[in-house]
Order: C-alpha cells, then sequence, then structure tokens
C-alpha cells in the first residue's frame, strides 16, 4: 500500500491562542509515530489562513498490520478554529 496525497483544508483559521513571549504560532505536521512529519511538515500548511494544502508523499508501505497515520497539531490553546484532514492511500 501507499499513501499517495494528504489534504489539509483550514475551514476556519485558528485564534485565540496563547504564543506567549515568544511569538509561536500553532502548528500542524502530518506523518508516522516513528516519523512526525514524514506526510506533511509544519512548514508546508497555514493553520492562521484559510486554505487547502495538499501533498503528494507516494509513502510506500509493507507488512501485514496497517499504517498508524499521526496528525499532530500544536494549537497553543486556541479557542476557535476548524481544520480537516484527508489522507487518500491505494
Amino acid at each position: 500500500s501507499r499513501v499517495v496525497s494528504v489534504l489539509v483544508e483550514v475551514v476556519t483559521p485558528l485564534s485565540g491562542y496563547a504564543g506567549g513571549p515568544n511569538n509561536l504560532v500553532p502548528s500542524l505536521e502530518i506523518g508516522t509515530v516513528a516519523d512526525p512529519s514524514r506526510f506533511m511538515t509544519e512548514d508546508q500548511n497555514d493553520v492562521e489562513s484559510s486554505g487547502s494544502y495538499t501533498t503528494t508523499p507516494d509513502f510506500h508501505y509493507t507488512g501485514a498490520t496497517e499504517l498508524e497515520i499521526k496528525c499532530s497539531l500544536s494549537h497553543l490553546n486556541a479557542t476557535g478554529g476548524q481544520v480537516k484532514v484527508t489522507v487518500t492511500y491505494v
């Protein structure tokens, strides 16, 4: 099997978060437990802006077990926002 594409749709940008003294911003990455950004790095999307972000990692995996996909959102205690993640595999 292989992961063909990853689509992140920021329906409503994240808002009301606390960036702290370092002016941190929310971030999202998608991958596996071993490689959290294998399919999409935080630089390949922007959860502060509405829009669609796509990657085509074409990652092949083998084995009898299913691949566990990890979506990691650092929301910094955001009070609003809606993000949809779609992973396409064959």
